[in-house]
């Protein structure tokens, strides 16, 4: 792919997050779709593999990496075709994620560090 945004190892990780959704979301997408459910087990494994930390501070329990990783996230999570998946996840990656990074409220920190 010739791009001005994405670097080879954004092409990398995009191949290998798109693997990623293709074995452990689409087998799952219509039933969660008709529970209105989404397990347990998919967030354990979007947090385990740094999937809600990617551009936040290391500092903060994130990946520090730059923006066209979250732009390749969001792209990528659209073609599974489940728009409420998708917002769950976009919800949790850049919302929740402010105010419970690792399990503390050092959001709030990096929140208010990013105003000043």
């Amino acid at each position: 792919m010739n791009s001005m945004y994405f670097t080879e190892e954004h092409e990398l990780f995009r191949q290998s997050f798109r693997d990623f959704l293709h074995k452990e979301v689409v087998p799952h997408i219509e039933k969660w779709e008709k529970t209105g459910t989404i397990e347990r087990f998919i967030w354990d494994k979007f947090g385990e593999m740094g999937f809600f930390g990617l551009n936040y501070p290391e500092a903060y329990g994130g990946m520090a990496l730059d923006l066209f990783y979250t732009v390749i996230f969001l792209e990528e999570l659209q073609k599974v075709k489940s728009s409420g998946f998708a917002a769950a996840m976009w919800a949790h990656a850049y919302l929740a994620f402010l105010s419970t990074i690792s399990g503390r409220l050092c959001g709030v920190q990096y929140f208010f560090e990013l105003l000043l």
